[in-house]
């Protein structure tokens, strides 16, 4: 299959997308680390401040997926924070579904 070179990308939403830069276009295909809060070995304290995080974020039952980010959460959230770090991981995907 062959494509036509232009993408989803905000630059190639014109008829000029041609003469577009496309270097900091992101990769469509991202690995990210998940962290399974829920049905698995997650300690209950942790999972407790992820309900919380869920909360407080308004993130109800149809959102299964929030980020994470160390420098932005671990103080309002320190338990999931010290958590996370013991097991090395600073950004992530947390998965919770309540």
């Amino acid at each position: 299959m062959e494509y036509s070179g232009r993408t989803s990308a905000y630059v190639h939403k014109f008829n000029d997308w041609k003469s577009k830069d496309t270097a900091d276009i992101p990769d469509c295909i991202q690995q990210h680390t998940i962290f399974e809060a829920q049905w698995t070995n997650c300690p209950v304290e942790v999972e407790d401040e992820v309900k919380r995080l869920w909360r407080n974020r308004e993130l109800g039952n149809d959102k299964y997926y929030t980020q994470w980010d160390d420098e932005k959460d671990s103080e309002d959230y320190p338990i999931i924070a010290e958590y996370l770090r013991s097991r090395g991981i600073t950004k992530c995907l947390i998965h919770w579904w309540w």
